[in-house]
C-alpha cells in the first residue's frame, strides 16, 4: 500500500533509542524504507531491518558548501522512488512512530478519497525514555500521553503518489533536510498547484519523539535558524511566502475514514 522515504541523523545519544524505535515500527508493519548513507556510520548501525534499502549517491548540503551532511530533499526523493512497486509513497521524519493501525488507515483513505490525495499529518509529541524493540513495548509507546504539536504550519509526514511527487520534484528548490521550510514549500506546492490536499493528522496519527536540536549546533556551531543551512532553506522559503503568504493546513478538509 505505502513506502517511507527518510534520511536519519548519526544514531549517537538520543537520537539512537528514537530512531531504532522508529525503524522498529515501520519494520513491525512491513513497510519498505529508502533511505540515504549520507552519514558515517548509517549502514553498520541500520544493519539487521530487512525492510530497509540504504542508498547511495544523494546530494548533501556538504556539496552546496554548508558543514553537514543532511540530504537535499528533491534529491533524494528522484533517487528513491525507483526501488518502490507502490503506488503511493510518505516522507517521514526518522524520529516518527507509527501506530499498529496505520496500515489500514492509509488503505481506508486511500479507498475512500484516491490515489490523487496529498495527504500532509501534524505529529504528536511523546516523551520516550526507553527503547520500542519488541512487542511488549511497541504496545507502551502507543499509550503514552501525547500533546499536540504545531497543526498550522507543520507536518512530520506527506503522503502522496509516484506520479506526485514526481511533479513536485520537478519544481522543488535545493531544500536541505532537517532544516527549515523544507515543509512549508511542500504545503504551498499543494495549493499553487490545486492538489487534492487533505489534512492526516486526526485520521493517522503519528508519534514524534521529543529531542532536543543540539545536532544543528555540533554541525554548525550556530543554533536551529542561525545555522547557515537553515538560512539557505528559509531564503528559498521567503521568496514562496513573499508572494503567497504562509499555508495553514490546519484549515484543510480533514480525512475521515
Amino acid at each position: 500500500m505505502i513506502s517511507f522515504i527518510t534520511a536519519f541523523k548519526k544514531f549517537k545519544g538520543q537520537y539512537d533509542m528514537i530512531q531504532h524505535s522508529a525503524l522498529y515500527s515501520w519494520n513491525v508493519n512491513d513497510i519498505k524504507i529508502v533511505a540515504p548513507l549520507n552519514e558515517v556510520g548509517l549502514k553498520e548501525k541500520c544493519a539487521g531491518y530487512p525492510n530497509l534499502t540504504m542508498i547511495e549517491g544523494v546530494r548533501r548540503a556538504r556539496e552546496l558548501g554548508f558543514s553537514n551532511q543532511c540530504p537535499i530533499v528533491k534529491d533524494l526523493i528522484a533517487a528513491a522512488l525507483p526501488h518502490f512497486n507502490t503506488t503511493m509513497v510518505a516522507l517521514i521524519n526518522s524520529d516518527i512512530i507509527i501506530t499498529d493501525n496505520f496500515l489500514e488507515n492509509v488503505q481506508k483513505m486511500v479507498h475512500k478519497y484516491g490515489y490523487d490525495i496529498y495527504a500532509v499529518g501534524s505529529r504528536y509529541d511523546i516523551q520516550l525514555n526507553y527503547s520500542v524493540n519488541d512487542e511488549e513495548t511497541y504496545k507502551k509507546v502507543q499509550q503514552e500521553d501525547r500533546k499536540v504539536y504545531d497543526v498550522m504550519t507543520s507536518s512530520d509526514i506527506f503522503i502522496t503518489s509516484k506520479f506526485i511527487w514526481r511533479k513536485i520534484i520537478h519544481d522543488m528548490p535545493d531544500f536541505i533536510l532537517g532544516r527549515y521550510g523544507w515543509d512549508n514549500w511542500l504545503h504551498m506546492y499543494a495549493e499553487i498547484n490545486s492538489l487534492k490536499k487533505m489534512n492526516c493528522s486526526e485520521a493517522i496519527p503519528i508519534l514524534h519523539c521529543v529531542h532536543d536540536h543540539m545536532h544543528i549546533f555540533n554541525q554548525e556551531k550556530a543554533k536551529k535558524e542561525a545555522a547557515a543551512s537553515s538560512q539557505h532553506n528559509i531564503g528559498l522559503w521567503n521568496k514562496v511566502k513573499d508572494v503567497y503568504g504562509t499555508t495553514k493546513i490546519g484549515t484543510w478538509p480533514k480525512v475521515e475514514i
